[in-house]
């Protein structure tokens, strides 16, 4: 649920990663485990409510993973790794001057033979939503 809800009617807090705010999961609460359907051209963000089939809400938040920031020379070397990355499905988050990436030893690999530097973090990871699955634009 988005928009406006009272942040004090939540009756817990549900903590999810990237691959968690998508897609069908099942999310752990405390003792509980909430079963989710996300639509496919949806993703959940900081701040959403889950509300059970009895009106129960849960609050989300997202919990930073580890990724890698990494920097690029130019924006030649940029579309280069954007678009070997994209090749090979990984998601990633667009930043001045380079990406953030999910943080894996092939990653690390891919991002240093083509020239770019990898900074391992700790952080919110955000990706782009693909085209691919977004709802049909009307036009006209």
């Amino acid at each position: 649920m988005r928009g406006t809800w009272a942040l004090a009617a939540a009756a817990g807090v549900v903590p999810v990663t990237h691959k968690q705010r998508h897609g069908r999961q099942r999310l752990k609460l405390g003792a509980d485990t909430l079963t989710v359907t996300v639509e496919r051209d949806q993703l959940l963000n900081d701040g959403d409510a889950l509300v059970t089939e009895t009106g129960t809400h849960y609050l989300v938040r997202t919990v930073p993973e580890r990724v890698l920031l990494v920097s690029c020379a130019d924006a030649i070397v940029t579309a280069r790794l954007s678009w070997h990355l994209g090749a090979r499905g990984v998601p990633l988050e667009i930043q001045t001057g380079g990406v953030i990436i999910p943080d894996s030893p092939a990653n690390r690999r891919l991002v240093s033979g083509l020239g770019a530097e990898g900074e391992p973090v700790k952080r919110v990871f955000t990706p782009e939503l693909s085209e691919l699955i977004r709802p049909p634009r009307r036009r006209g």
